[in-house]
């Protein structure tokens, strides 16, 4: 999961973005982008005000039509309930 400043615990706005964790402040733009924050703490509601909830994308499928799999490469009998 990607970390965002906006989707952390931690997090206050109000005239402007402060880490109550690293007694920082931040700017909206660091805010809305991704981070490797040791201190990150989930929390699923947006802190910015939109209202908008935390909803993770859906994993792709990277089968290509044609393609062969590890197990058909190895001759490994295919299991079509995989």
């Amino acid at each position: 999961m990607r970390q965002y400043c906006r989707y952390c615990s931690w997090i206050i706005v109000g005239d402007v973005c402060y880490c109550q964790e690293l007694n920082k402040i931040l700017t909206e733009q660091q805010v809305c982008h991704t981070n490797t924050c040791r201190s990150f703490d989930f929390f699923p509601e947006d802190a910015l005000g939109t209202g908008h909830m935390y909803t993770p994308r859906p994993r792709r499928n990277k089968q290509i039509n044609g393609q062969v799999t590890l197990e058909e490469y190895n001759g490994a009998p295919i299991d079509p309930k995989v």
